[in-house]
């Protein structure tokens, strides 16, 4: 004998689902904080010590003014453990996350990047749909978990979105853009760490470049 199915409002999913694109978009967990200050503390290179105050410090602009840790909000994959003992009612569990999802990102102002056919590439302008991935479990409890996957890493040169090479590893590249050949390979290559200087100052960052074309209009 079994007991009574414990129901569970899929309305309560969504809600929840809006609540955790919120956090995961705008705020850092505060050990997640202290542990990027202890890594600066550590670091011995001036740059590897200012890459990490920017990290720290774009944390603590995103949690204050709200705005979006990465420009990159990411495709949105729901991780469900369902229980076999819980019902759900309401609306169907599918269309209670793209819903939730839909309205998070309608609502907190995030970037939508998802399309509909890969062929087409027009975007659905909603962010959706999600990844949702269910796995059913004994019991008669729900666990859910939110990711925001960031895309566009595709690569270059055997070098991917944080790969690993060692500490202090350094290198350099130099493209003539001006190669079309050069400005399609170039075309999706997204985070480069580069040095910029100007006169005497010198500065590190993160660029994302995307090649589209010639602008008279700038000079180049």
């Amino acid at each position: 004998m079994t007991g009574p199915a414990r129901k569970i409002d899929t309305a309560i999913i969504e809600d929840n689902i809006v609540r955790m694109i919120f956090d995961a978009s705008f705020r850092l967990l505060p050990e997640v904080e202290d542990a990027f200050s202890r890594i600066r503390d550590c670091e011995k290179a001036k740059a590897a010590r200012m890459t990490m105050d920017i990290i720290i410090e774009n944390s603590r602009i995103a949690r204050e003014r709200q705005l979006p840790l990465c420009q990159d909000c990411g495709s949105v994959s729901v991780f469900i453990e369902l229980g076999q003992s819980v019902c759900l009612c309401g609306a169907p569990l599918p269309e209670a996350v793209d819903r939730a999802v839909a309205t998070a990102y309608e609502r907190f102002y995030l970037r939508k990047s998802i399309v509909g056919d890969p062929l087409e590439r027009i975007n659905t302008g909603t962010n959706t749909p999600a990844f949702l991935h269910v796995d059913i479990v004994p019991g008669d409890r729900l666990k859910m978990s939110v990711y925001l996957k960031g895309g566009g890493y595709v690569g270059y040169d055997g070098f991917f979105h944080g790969i690993w090479k060692g500490p202090y590893w350094t290198a350099g590249e130099k493209w003539n853009i001006g190669d079309p050949k050069v400005a399609d390979e170039m075309h999706g290559l997204d985070d480069t760490v580069c040095e910029y200087r100007c006169g005497k100052e010198v500065g590190y960052g993160i660029i994302e470049n995307l090649v589209l074309g010639s602008f008279p209009k700038y000079g180049f």
